[in-house]
């Protein structure tokens, strides 16, 4: 550490932060704990936001799939299924993304996607 200018005990800001927020999270008395704690934090508020619109991304593409399997339909059950696509289209829009990929993957059951 010493070739950086740091000392054991010196403290970046976002290792501030975290002493701020999580006191005891980071040892005071020990700077390579204290870095390892760092980056063990800041990579799983990585992965957890890096995962969230993972889960939200697929709502579209059913809804989009279903708008195309249905675009030259003109029965009850192409009807349906539009109808269930905008329904999961507006789950969507309100953050519902569970409900609103269970809906869409409904509707292509319907028209005998699985």
């Amino acid at each position: 550490m010493g070739d950086r200018g740091m000392t054991p005990g010196t403290l970046t800001a976002a290792a501030v932060l975290l002493r701020r927020l999580l006191p005891g999270a980071i040892p005071t008395n020990q700077g390579g704990s204290c870095m390892k704690t760092l980056v063990a934090v800041t990579l799983s508020l990585f992965v957890v936001a890096a995962a969230a619109p993972a889960f939200a991304g697929s709502c579209p593409k059913l809804v989009a799939e279903i708008n195309a399997m249905t675009s030259n339909r003109v029965d009850a059950t192409g009807n349906a299924a539009r109808e269930k696509a905008a329904q999961a289209d507006k789950l969507h829009k309100e953050g519902k993304h569970a409900e609103s990929e269970k809906v869409a993957k409904e509707a292509l059951a319907s028209l005998g996607k699985k």
